[in-house]
């Protein structure tokens, strides 16, 4: 190599290495863009992998994703954040407040609860048709459909005892395991 080369290289390398003051090279502030050198061709390019893992992520993520949408008037059970009672509380949606939140009926109280998709799971409502024609009848008596009702709520007490935890809703698993108080100061 003469003269001429060895400066043009040393040039090159100088104006292609970032400052540590700026944290840009000169070239780049010059040229406002980045000059290729060797180290870009034997370096991959990092945006190709970025983008690869996000389509990787995105795709892995909908595989797994459950949909969260619901409609007006439909039952769900809600999450009771509150600390007392069961974790889960019986409710209707009133109306959606925006893409993933909604404006949900508790079944026990008067009060309207805001509450993110992810605290609600859908409930499956078994209604006897004949018993609720029955009490939808202008002659029929109040006490016979607060009997109707009360057999429902029976049911409810009762789907809630088969899974073992109170305030469960159905489907949900839970460890059956017996636990053990720890042995503290063993003498």
């Amino acid at each position: 190599m003469d003269l001429e080369d060895k400066i043009s290289l040393f040039l090159m390398q100088y104006r292609t290495t970032p400052n540590c003051t700026t944290g840009q090279s000169p070239a780049d502030v010059f040229l406002n863009r980045h000059v290729r050198t060797r180290l870009d061709f034997i370096y991959p390019d990092i945006t190709v992998a970025v983008r690869r893992k996000q389509y990787l992520q995105k795709f892995y993520h909908d595989q797994r994703a459950v949909d969260r949408s619901f409609s007006e008037k439909d039952a769900v059970y809600l999450r009771n954040t509150t600390g007392k009672g069961s974790k889960w509380v019986p409710g209707v949606i009133v109306k959606q407040t925006g893409l993933v939140s909604y404006n949900v009926q508790g079944q026990d109280a008067d009060v309207t609860f805001r509450r993110h998709g992810d605290q609600l799971r859908p409930r499956v409502v078994e209604d006897d048709p004949v018993k609720q024609m029955e009490c939808l009848g202008p002659e029929t008596p109040n006490e016979t459909c607060a009997s109707v009702e009360k057999n429902q709520g029976v049911s409810e007490t009762s789907q809630k005892d088969s899974n073992g935890d109170t305030g469960v809703a159905p489907g949900l698993r839970r460890s059956s395991r017996i636990r053990k108080p720890p042995k503290r100061y063993d003498l």
